[in-house]
């Protein structure tokens, strides 16, 4: 029989997606150990039939958080800016538009 280790940590985040990896990311670089546990595996070697391949729209809070945590930086070139944003209801009443002034963008794609 194997002896059981105790082991402690100050924060176990249960779901590995952007808003977990993000967590993990923010409380490690202030200095918690931290552990992230997720229903696979990660393997980025892998090809996943399931991989989920929609958009992410990022509002400006989130392009602030992520250059905080030093990511926004390597995905920048990746993203196109929001400088419009149309929303309505098909076949209901009402419209809205939204545009990003000169020196701010609505957010990233």
């Amino acid at each position: 029989m194997t002896k059981k280790q105790d082991r402690s940590i100050d924060v176990l985040i249960i779901g590995g997606g952007l808003i977990g990896a993000t967590l993990m990311l923010a409380l490690t670089n202030q200095g918690y150990d931290v552990r992230l546990v997720d229903v696979r595996a990660f393997n980025p070697e892998s090809e996943n039939a399931n991989f989920d391949a929609r958009t992410l729209a990022l509002s400006p809070s989130s392009i602030k958080i992520l250059t905080h945590l030093g990511v926004w930086p390597l995905i920048m070139n990746e993203a196109c800016p929001i400088s419009t944003i149309h929303v309505s209801q098909q076949g209901h009443f009402g419209v809205t538009h939204l545009h990003a002034d000169a020196q701010e963008t609505l957010g990233a794609v």
